[in-house]
């Protein structure tokens, strides 16, 4: 089976997810530093790195690039960075403000300009968290789920029951082929493949066939 990305209508099913629609940015200044913050959906690693380095080219003059990025429905791939600050006082608190959302499949970065005056650790930890809290406020966040591509396979006498049940499942055709046996290939939620199944086998007395694991 084949993971895909889909919009959630909601609830709180365990392949549903937080992700952010958009980018976003905030600033906070703290006795003299700035704290400028970045927040963009992410599909993977690789995405974020290309991102870092535009960030820290178009702010090659700032101190620090400091980050943190959860990938993955349940956060499972992530990563954070002091840039240079002391350690625990910038990624690991802006991880923190992502997380207090749960927030995943996204990035933020926090460019500080440093104004002169040290911060302390806590007072640094504060403003990394509360630079990154910022643009996380301003994020649009989109309620997702995890869903997995299956083919159902039947004879053309079960069409309507078919599409009874894509329909009462949510699921979406991707491909259709007419031959001796009809067969969809669909995109449901992962969380409903059972059902679909039993469904379907109830139906049609085992006729109509769900083939899983593509």
């Amino acid at each position: 089976m084949t993971d895909n990305i889909h919009s959630a209508v909601g609830g709180n099913d365990p392949d549903e997810y937080a992700t952010v629609s958009g980018e976003r940015e905030a600033e906070i200044k703290v006795q003299g530093s700035r704290f400028i913050a970045f927040l963009r959906p992410l599909a993977d690693v690789a995405e974020f790195h290309d991102w870092l380095t535009t960030v820290r080219k178009r702010f090659h003059d700032a101190t620090h690039h400091c980050y943190a990025y959860r990938i993955g429905a349940r956060g499972e791939t992530w990563r954070t960075s002091d840039d240079g600050e002391p350690s625990g006082t910038a990624g690991a608190r802006i991880l923190e403000a992502m997380a207090s959302r749960d927030l995943v499949y996204c990035g933020v970065i926090v460019v500080r300009y440093f104004g002169g005056t040290k911060l302390g650790v806590g007072g640094l930890g504060r403003a990394y968290f509360n630079a990154a809290r910022a643009v996380v406020e301003r994020a649009r966040v989109e309620r997702r789920y995890i869903t997995l591509t299956c083919r159902i396979h039947f004879p053309f006498s079960h069409t309507q029951t078919v599409h009874r049940a894509l329909e009462k499942f949510s699921c979406r055709i991707v491909d259709q082929d007419y031959g001796d046996v009809v067969t969809y290939t669909v995109r449901i939620r992962r969380s409903l493949v059972t059902q679909l199944e039993s469904w379907l086998t109830d139906q049609s007395a085992g006729v109509v066939v769900l083939e899983q694991n593509l």
